[in-house]
């Protein structure tokens, strides 16, 4: 399985990542604050949100004797 950046898959793991600590943080101001600067990230339109960061990613090769 291949996750490509335009696919829903960021769009799905952005509010899920984001619960634990709301809630981990609940009944504060805090938790309040992690859930509205989450629903702003994921409503706003793409030309407001932040350059994407690339990683590169290496894959491991198992050693060889």
């Amino acid at each position: 399985m291949s996750a490509d950046v335009n696919d829903g898959l960021p769009m799905m793991a952005t509010p899920v990542g984001s619960i634990l600590p709301a809630r981990a943080t609940a009944g504060t101001e805090l938790s309040e604050k992690i859930l509205e600067s989450t629903h702003k990230a994921l409503t706003a339109s793409p030309e407001s949100r932040p350059a994407s960061r690339t990683r590169t990613v290496r894959r491991l090769r198992p050693n060889t004797v």
